[in-house]
């Protein structure tokens, strides 16, 4: 991809869904202390569940348009 700021949005949002994943599965394990962090579309709640929302749409429409640039 050419565009820098497309590829900074691609992982600026893939980082957000990884840190999410890797420490809830820290939590899980024991090995980091509790706090309230959602799992990506899997724990209940509206607002985390809007936000996962928009950034999947952000990342398809970088993917979608990454040939017309």
């Amino acid at each position: 991809m050419k565009n820098q700021y497309a590829k900074f949005l691609l992982i600026g949002s893939i980082t957000l869904y990884s840190v999410q994943v890797i420490y809830n599965l820290g939590m899980c394990m024991g090995f980091l202390p509790v706090i309230s962090l959602s799992l990506p579309f899997i724990s209940y709640g509206v607002v985390p569940t809007v936000i996962n929302a928009l950034l999947i749409g952000l990342i398809l429409s970088v993917i979608r348009r990454k040939n017309f640039q």
